[in-house]
């Protein structure tokens, strides 16, 4: 039987070898497949940390803000047919509270003259802060000027019954602190001693809308809610630049140019539809969003700090063009700590730190605003001309820079180190060149570039540690002179159509299944890469990946079925040959006793009596003739 078994398991094994393949051991592989597999997953990190707010409420809030913004600009404007006297500030009934308008004047508005000109709106508390009650809006040939020997603090009424704000349309925001003595603007609950840390029911706010603003040693905090031109400190222009272009004259019937005349937009006036700026040794602290800008041209920010926002640090949403940051550090922000959006062009990023934040590091979009016709007819174009040079950006959720489309971008220079991807690129970027970066420590890829990118160039960054140094899936570019270490699955994985990609002159050491993974890849140039100091090997994930695979699993039945065959006759020799009955009991064990020889015989003697008389019987009834 076992013999039989024996040969059942080996005729198995050849059967099974003859129609699945040969058995083979999990190897490099297997291992290297399971690797690309891991790493080819797309990325899903939380979008942030939650917003503590109430969304449908501070969204109201919002549009409310912007129908009181339109009246008061209405008022403004019909002023001159009304009867109000323009020589002076003046008050506009508005929702909840007033709203304080000061009119142009070549001398600026300071807080000291309000305080005793406009008593129910500015006045000074006994602690000798300066409170606002009312808005303020801040009118075109206006300006309100913040400063005080020795610093000054400014706080603006915010609570459950209504919140204040100081917007300029069109004139001048100066506030001017010294070093060591700061202009402090801050949100107060109800007018008492406690800052407004409750977003819910709106929040004091600072804005200003078209004009200018030189912001320098001030402290901005606990300001804002929900939307960036409400986030706390916004700088927002009138219109868009880019929607302000000159169309060409159209020829007439007869081919010939109009007699009218054509009037367009001169630079200067063009760049008047956007806000100017300088913020310089600014600390921004708790608000909705830190600094936020759009449809503005110029700005400059140095030596400024953003901290713990409740949704992004500094954000150039839209049409932000040629402005420059640099010296400043934005941290601990609830989404990025920096961020471009869609439309920002040739703006420089030099000496930045984003460090801790809720997302990335830094973001910069440059897709189009749309992809085909739309309804209000927005432009389909790409954006770019963005540089980062010399950044830091560490330990942030998801990625240290991420960049998504645009054209002509540069990450250079910059340390990237604890974050969970360091670089990425996707959404058909092209021509980004990232180079001279030192990358560190990244818990997964340090340079990713997925999907329809293209013309990027990877050159001479250090990239140490993380679970692969580059990786690039389904996108072109150019991988060269790169130094990888201490990658521990590959230290370059190329993934689906790479054609017109070159890897080349890179060094490679580490320990993995392979420095160089391009299995999986088609069309790119591997090659003149120093990979001598690169150990395979598979990591315990890579190898049970590899082990348990259907076939494996097969082959390692079988193998147990024999190997158990084998064991039983093992034990079968080991115990010896015994009598084949040996196990069986005698019949008198199953006997309520002995039986006595005695009672044997006297048994077989009443056996013969009664067969005997048995026999006598059957005689005496055949004579007598009845049937037996």
């Amino acid at each position: 039987m076992i013999r039989a078994c024996s040969a059942l398991a080996v005729s198995a094994l050849f059967v099974l070898g003859a129609t699945l393949g040969p058995l083979t051991a999990p190897g490099a592989h297997a291992a290297e497949s399971a690797s690309a597999d891991k790493i080819d997953e797309v990325d899903e990190v939380a979008e942030g940390r939650p917003y503590p707010g109430d969304p449908t409420f501070e969204a109201a809030l919002v549009a409310d803000e912007d129908a009181r913004l339109v009246d008061v600009r209405s008022v403004i404007s019909s002023a001159p047919w009304r009867d109000i006297d323009t020589a002076r500030p003046y008050l506009i009934a508005t929702p909840r509270t007033n709203t304080l308008v000061l009119v142009p004047r070549a001398e600026p508005y300071t807080l000291q003259e309000l305080a005793g000109t406009a008593t129910g709106s500015v006045r000074v508390r006994a602690d000798g802060a300066y409170l606002i009650s009312d808005h303020i809006a801040v009118q075109e040939g206006a300006t309100l000027l913040l400063q005080h020997d020795g610093g000054m603090r400014v706080r603006l009424v915010s609570g459950a019954d209504y919140f204040t704000s100081i917007v300029v349309l069109g004139g001048s925001l100066l506030v001017r602190g010294a070093p060591g003595a700061p202009v402090d603007i801050g949100s107060v609950d109800h007018g008492g001693p406690r800052v407004d840390a409750d977003t819910s029911d709106g929040r004091a706010y600072l804005r200003v809308l078209g004009g200018h603003a030189e912001i320098s040693d001030a402290t901005v905090h606990d300001l804002g809610f929900w939307s960036g031109e409400t986030g706390g400190l916004a700088l927002t222009g009138i219109e868009p630049p880019d929607q302000t272009a000159d169309a060409p004259t159209a020829p007439d019937a007869a081919g010939e140019s109009s007699s009218l005349p054509t009037v367009a937009l001169t630079e200067e006036e063009r760049a008047a539809l956007a806000v100017q700026g300088t913020l310089r040794r600014v600390k921004v602290d708790g608000n909705a969003f830190g600094i936020f800008a759009s449809n503005a041209e110029s700005l400059v920010i140095d030596a400024t700090t953003v901290s713990d926002s409740l949704v992004s640090g500094i954000l150039f949403h839209r049409f932000v063009t040629r402005s420059t940051i640099t010296n400043t550090t934005s941290r601990g922000n609830a989404v990025d700590g920096f961020a471009v959006a869609r439309a920002s062009t040739g703006n420089a990023f030099s000496r930045i730190t984003s460090t801790d934040n809720g997302r990335n590091g830094m973001t910069l979009d440059g897709r189009p605003l749309a992809d085909g016709p739309s309804a209000t007819g927005t432009a389909v174009r790409t954006y770019g001309d963005n540089v980062v040079f010399r950044g830091t950006f560490a330990d942030n959720t998801r990625y240290g820079v991420e960049i998504n489309g645009g054209e002509s971008l540069a990450v250079r220079s910059s340390t990237i180190s604890g974050n969970e991807m360091g670089i990425v690129l996707a959404n058909e970027a092209q021509g980004v060149r990232l180079t001279n970066n030192e990358l560190r420590g990244q818990a997964r890829q340090g340079i990713a570039v997925r999907e329809t990118v293209s013309g990027v160039y990877i050159g001479r960054n250090s990239i140490v540690g993380g679970e692969t140094g580059i990786y690039l899936r389904n996108a072109v570019g150019d991988v060269v002179d790169n130094t990888i270490s201490h990658a521990a699955i590959h230290g370059i994985t190329l993934v689906g159509s790479t054609t017109g990609s070159t890897v080349t002159e890179n060094t490679v050491t580490g320990a993995g299944p392979s420095a160089i993974y391009a299995d999986r890849s088609r069309g790119a140039i591997v090659e003149r890469n120093e990979v001598d100091g690169w150990t395979e090997s598979r990591s315990l994930d890579a190898v049970l990946a590899g082990i348990f695979q259907p076939l494996t699993i097969v082959w390692v039945i079988v193998m147990l079925i024999v190997v158990l065959s084998v064991v039983a006759r093992a034990r079968a020799r080991a115990a010896g040959i015994r009598h084949p009955y040996e196990s069986h009991q005698p019949l008198s064990s199953y006997s309520r006793g002995v039986v006595e020889r005695s009672e044997l015989e006297a048994a077989a003697q009443r056996s013969e009596w009664a067969i005997e008389s048995e026999r006598a019987e059957t005689d005496t009834a055949t004579r007598a003739g009845a049937p037996v």
